[in-house]
């Protein structure tokens, strides 16, 4: 079941409710909510809870109506970041720089999002 989508006046808030699978991310700022995979999935990535930096890749299935941690995401990315910038590009969840306390980030990282694997694209040129 999709959530419902309202027309033009008809919008509103209202709190989801995901109960199947995996607990929710914990309470974050500085990170990024990210529609994947043509709106089935969104894909929650980061950010900040008080001083600890987060790196988990944590997705929310839409169609399904639950969250999950992919095993596989959880290996080799980018590491704890918040503040960073991310994309989403056909099958594929690009994360750009980002910062960790007073270390600024200027690496790009790309997920699979059809076998939630990560892997480095590089570092940004100098400024």
């Amino acid at each position: 079941e999709r959530l419902p989508r309202g027309g033009r006046g008809k919008m509103r808030w209202t709190e989801a409710s995901f109960t199947n699978g995996q607990p929710p991310p914990s309470p974050r700022s500085g990170h990024s909510a990210t529609v994947v995979n043509g709106g089935e999935d969104v894909v929650v990535f980061g950010g900040l809870h008080t001083s600890n930096f987060i790196g988990e890749t944590v997705v929310l299935s839409l169609s399904e109506g639950r969250w999950w941690r992919p095993p596989s995401a959880a290996v080799g990315g980018p590491g704890p970041r918040a503040f960073h910038c991310a994309v989403a590009v056909d099958k594929q969840l690009f994360v750009i720089c980002g910062r960790t306390g007073r270390q600024q980030h200027g690496d790009t990282w790309v997920l699979d999002t059809t076998t939630w694997e990560w892997r480095p694209m590089g570092r940004m040129p100098g400024a």
